[in-house]
């Protein structure tokens, strides 16, 4: 018994010592990522190591050791001979309760001395603040890179305009990095590209450099009308991307390439670019986007068809027809959508209203759908990890069909009517995987067919 007893003096004194040292620990700031860069958290204040120093002297000086050595030993004699009062006893018998009430009666009998009163803990002095960490969600989306003028650099610029006569079988096609494309349109049978490009640099000579580094290859063959920004190399190893591309601190090097088109509204266009921020007017030609790191904004697009593919991009439409849309870590941001298919990984899209058939597959993220067209037909959203939510206030009826597995269905009792649900109510067990049948409002022909895995839908 004196093991034990030694045994629980050193845990208890174990555990004191553990808190001690763990209220001494001060928070360490969570480690930013290195991609994108981002400014390094201040540092925590001062830790004022004597004042836990004389706590800890304080709290030794408090306890007395001697009575809960005291205590130890008196607990130890109360379990003197207890073994051999059970000798004999199999509790796995059949007779196991009548034991049981043996073991209980002999155990009311046992004594255990009161435990001596504790210390009474002076207050610990306060911990130094975490100072707050602000990382803009833009940084991620867009890798830290934004439009603009470096502070105190020397600017270059130099300027390029083509116009080219088209008719309405002809296309454009522009691949940029590091700028912006600004489209017009015009009632002229021509299409017209302004380009400005502006270097910036701690120098004349090293801007004058990355100036010339960059030149602009525009052709038209057929009915194909080109132009593709292109970056030389330049004397800082040998690479043109480890200058073009700032990234504040002290380095002051950069280049933007600004488009301005002025075309037809019902020709095609066709865009690809890097770093560089779109916007579109009102459009009625096909449109195809292919975007990494940028903010797209455009106005109404109502062509044939329109494919538009980003990463890391924020893209807020105004109102989009017969589009394919897929996207991958940032934002969509759609007012009127009809026919529209969305597959997007680590997105929040928002939607305000949809018409007629649409198709969303969705991983990762939160999708809001805030009303439905009285001319809205069907709704097909297959969901990994996603929180749906449905706002349907003044939208018109609708039947619905969801199908959760390991996933949530709420909704509202005095709009939602739900005709079946797989398993019901009644049956027993649990089951990971359900399904919900029934109507909004009324039964109606127009359908919300839902397959959410891991994580929940929601009907206001």
């Amino acid at each position: 018994m004196k093991k034990v007893y030694k045994t629980m003096i050193f845990t208890l004194m174990l555990c004191l010592s553990m808190s001690l040292l763990k209220a001494q620990e001060v928070p360490v700031p969570p480690k930013v990522p290195e991609k994108p860069e981002i400014p390094a958290p201040p540092a925590p204040p001062k830790f004022d190591e004597q004042a836990w120093k004389d706590w800890g002297e304080n709290f030794k000086k408090s306890f007395d050791e001697k009575k809960w050595k005291e205590w130890g030993e008196k607990a130890g004699k109360s379990f003197e001979g207890f073994d051999q009062q059970f000798e004999g006893m199999n509790l796995a018998s059949a007779d196991f309760d009548k034991k049981m009430e043996k073991l209980n009666a002999k155990l009311k009998d046992l004594k255990i001395p009161e435990l001596p009163a504790m210390p009474e803990i002076p207050a610990m002095p306060p911990m130094p603040p975490i100072p707050e960490i602000n990382i803009p969600s833009e940084a991620f989306i867009n890798n830290g890179w934004t439009l603009g003028a470096p502070e105190d650099a020397v600017e270059k610029t130099k300027k390029l305009t083509k116009t080219y006569p088209a008719d309405a079988n002809d296309q454009l096609a522009i691949s940029n990095s590091y700028g912006k494309i600004t489209v017009n349109t015009w009632d002229k049978n021509e299409i017209k590209v302004d380009v400005e490009i502006k270097a910036y640099a701690e120098s004349d000579d090293d801007a004058q450099k990355l100036l010339d580094g960059v030149s602009i290859d525009n052709s038209k063959q057929g009915n194909l009308l080109k132009f593709i920004t292109n970056f030389g190399r330049t004397n800082r190893n040998n690479s043109w991307l480890s200058t073009s591309f700032w990234r504040g601190g002290d380095s002051k090097q950069k280049v933007e390439v600004y488009y301005t088109v002025y075309m037809p509204s019902k020709n095609t266009l066709n865009l690809k670019t890097n770093y560089t921020n779109i916007v579109l007017p009102d459009f009625n030609g096909a449109v195809g986007i292919n975007m990494n790191y940028g903010d797209l904004n455009t106005g109404k697009l109502d062509g044939l068809i329109y494919k538009i593919s980003s990463n890391y991009s924020k893209m807020k439409i105004e109102y989009i027809n017969n589009a394919e849309v897929f996207c991958n870590y940032g934002d969509l941001e759609v007012n009127k959508a009809k026919n529209l298919k969305v597959s997007c990984n680590y997105t929040h899209v928002n939607i305000s209203s949809l018409s007629e058939d649409n198709s969303i597959k969705m991983n990762y993220g939160d999708f809001q759908l805030n009303s439905l067209d009285k001319n809205f037909k069907t709704l097909n959203l297959t969901s990994n990890y996603l929180q749906s939510k449905f706002d349907f206030a003044g939208s018109p009826n609708f039947n619905f069909d969801i199908s959760t597995s390991n996933s949530s269905f709420k909704y509202d009792d005095s709009k939602v009517i739900i005709t079946g649900k797989t398993p019901s109510d009644e049956d027993k067990g649990w089951s990971s995987s359900k399904n919900y049948k029934g109507y909004y409002g009324k039964s109606s022909s127009a359908n919300i067919n839902i397959k959410s895995n891991y994580g929940g839908v929601k009907f206001n």
